[in-house]
């Protein structure tokens, strides 16, 4: 009896000091403000990793290197208290305790701080000690973060495409999972560039190298993201489960909150969708250092995130989803004696199912793939397709897996061989210290390029026939003349072989800019700088040891140079090549034919084989040769380099 009625004493005494303590008048929240800055400032809490990195605090990416000086990389003023607080930690700490113990507003209740800034307030409780009873209602907030799971994290990565040159190199974005629901309907997290789609692809690539663009997060279903990269743009996906607790989760979909709408300068090459979604991590488990440290000092390349989320051991399960393009492609390699009914039914002839003689289950499977290849070429609302759906239902039950969305009948997906995971493959940047001849003279050089790959780097983790390089850079040094030589910059490389398959029918191209060394005229030396573009088709012709890809493309090219007659020349024509890959390595040979329209007159033509083993993921041998015959001299080098990815 005495213990009950101690308890009700206690209850009673509880709801008396709640109530109190509601009816203080504003200066208490400015006591208690003041005392929990005391406390901050003994805790040195302002210089906290976990505070610098809820507030984006970072080192410039030229200052960091000479000073310790940092500053917010958010640009919007919105994100900040204190008028200084993008460059004054403290001062933006100290503002926010007085702002989180304000009195709230009843007209304005969403606009408290601790409704804006969900995550910094959670972060000082955990810190000071604060008890939930001075939080405040946030209903916006609590209705935003139940569109968020907290069963689970992953990264997504849809592989390079080479089409857009803002997602040559591979994207990421963050998917919430909640083990209630489908993950098609789970919510991501995407952050992109607003780009000007009126922009010219000259503006559209310097204002993105440059931060020209603004960066902003936005949220959506899964399955709507599926749609864009996997449907409309034939990308593989890879989905990456994190080794995040439900708690960090939790306080990421806060931060979330603070984040979504604010404006920050996007970069293509380090302040894009990889750098600030790590930055994201950041903010949730500073310990990562993912951003914090010298890693993306310069440059942020999408699979390198995803290596340096791998070497920290925070990849706990992987999981493949094909393109449309990758299914197809896996079904007519291996279903070759089903490929002509497939294009029958895809064309409209229901007749060729039954004209082949197929068991059932053979049937489901061309019924899949005529109506995934419908699906490719965008019919897959013709009156077709949907006889092929209405045969598919009474086909037998296939894979259980789909990607369609509640409105459309699930339709399995093909199955494909998983190829190696990205991040598997050999490291972004590459040292080549190398040997050889030109002209008859010896030389020895070093060959340095940031990014990414090229044709006969070694292919598994990257798309077949994908050339990406960026600020590929060589010197050598002759020895008998005593004399260094800036042999080339290529500024910016891409080449996409895609062979023609039955089908589809994709173009194969080239994009080539930046310096080069050449002798077109007796040995004299000329620096040019080179813009080349070419276009044509290719072929694939898979033996049982040896993969080979003939291609011919047409061809452009301007060189400009002062030492040239008249200043540049324009060219035009025709490239033959065969890239081949077997078990211990790949290569290419390639012969030019090249017209000079107008300009100098210098015909020329241009032989190049190379051939490189692979020794390890990350250490490659490379042999190569090159020649040039103009009207006058013959151009020519040969030589060996080590390839060291790094």
């Amino acid at each position: 009896m005495i213990n009950k009625l101690y308890l009700h004493c206690l209850e009673w005494g509880v709801v008396f000091m709640l109530t109190l303590a509601a009816s203080l008048p504003a200066e208490a929240g400015e006591t208690w403000s003041i005392s929990l800055i005391e406390q901050a400032t003994q805790k040195h809490l302002a210089s906290d990793p976990g505070w610098l990195a809820l507030l984006h605090y970072k080192r410039g990416m030229w200052s960091g290197l000479f000073s310790r000086a940092m500053a917010s990389q958010v640009d919007d003023p919105a994100f900040f208290l204190a008028q200084d607080g993008a460059h004054d930690a403290e001062a933006e700490l100290r503002a926010d305790l007085r702002a989180f113990f304000a009195p709230q507003d009843e007209d304005e209740k969403d606009l408290h701080a601790q409704c804006l800034f969900p995550a910094r307030w959670h972060w000082l409780k955990q810190r000071l000690a604060i008890d939930d009873s001075h939080d405040v209602p946030c209903y916006r907030l609590q209705a935003f973060l139940q569109d968020f799971g907290d069963d689970g994290l992953s990264l997504i990565f849809p592989v390079m495409y080479l089409n857009n040159p803002g997602s040559a190199f591979g994207h990421t974005f963050l998917r919430f999972d909640d083990a209630s629901r489908s993950p098609l309907l789970a919510q991501t997290l995407n952050y992109a560039a607003k780009v000007d789609h009126g922009d010219a692809l000259p503006v559209y690539i310097a204002r993105g190298v440059l931060g020209g663009y603004r960066g902003i997060f936005r949220t959506r279903p899964y399955f709507r993201t599926l749609e864009e990269y996997t449907n409309g743009e034939n990308r593989d996906i890879w989905e990456y489960r994190l080794a995040f607790t439900r708690e960090e989760i939790r306080q990421l979909a806060r931060h979330v909150w603070e984040v979504k709408g604010m404006d920050f300068a996007y970069y293509f090459f380090r302040e894009n969708c990889a750098y600030r979604l790590l930055a994201l991590l950041d903010a949730v488990r500073p310990s990562l250092r993912l951003t914090s440290g010298t890693d993306f000092l310069f440059y942020a390349i999408p699979v390198d995130t995803v290596r340096a989320l791998d070497a920290r051991g925070l990849i706990v399960e992987r999981h493949y989803r094909p393109s449309l393009a990758s299914q197809l492609q896996d079904f007519f390699q291996h279903h070759k004696g089903q490929a002509q009914a497939v294009l029958q039914l895809a064309g409209g002839d229901m007749d060729a199912l039954d004209a082949q003689g197929l068991t059932p289950v053979e049937k489901q499977a061309v019924l899949t793939a005529a109506w995934r290849l419908l699906q490719f070429r965008g019919e897959s609302d013709l009156p077709r397709a949907g006889a092929i759906l209405d045969a598919l239902a009474q086909a037998p039950s296939g894979a259980p897996e789909s990607d369609g969305g509640a409105a459309r009948a699930p339709v399995p997906l093909l199955s494909v061989a998983e190829p190696a995971p990205p991040e598997r493959g050999h490291a972004s940047r590459r040292l080549a210290p190398g040997a050889g001849r030109e002209n008859g003279a010896s030389w020895l050089g070093l060959r340095f390029r940031p990014a990414l790959h090229d044709l006969i780097d070694a292919p598994a983790g990257y798309v077949r026939g994908a050339d990406l390089n960026v600020f590929d850079i060589e010197a050598r040094y002759f020895a008998a003349e005593q004399r260094f030589s800036l042999q080339r910059l290529r500024l910016f490389n891409i080449t996409s072989i895609s062979p023609v398959r039955a089908w589809n029918r994709p173009l194969s191209w080239l994009v080539d800019t930046g310096f080069e060394q050449n002798r077109p005229e007796r040995g004299r030396r000329v620096q040019s700088f080179v813009l080349r573009g070419g276009a044509g088709g290719s072929l694939s012709l898979d033996l049982s040891a040896l993969k080979l890809t003939p291609h011919a493309l047409l061809t452009g090219e301007w060189d400009i140079a002062s030492g040239y007659d008249k200043g540049h020349v324009l060219y035009a024509g025709l490239l033959g090549g065969l890239l081949l890959q077997s078990a211990w390595g790949q290569g290419e040979v390639s012969a030019e034919r090249q017209a000079s329209l107008a300009g100098a007159a210098l015909d020329k033509w241009q032989w190049k084989a190379a051939w490189q083993f692979d020794l390890r993921r990350n250490l490659g041998l490379r042999l190569f040769w090159r020649q040039r015959r103009y009207p006058a001299f013959t151009d020519s080098e040969a030589g060996v380099r080590l390839q060291v990815y790094f």
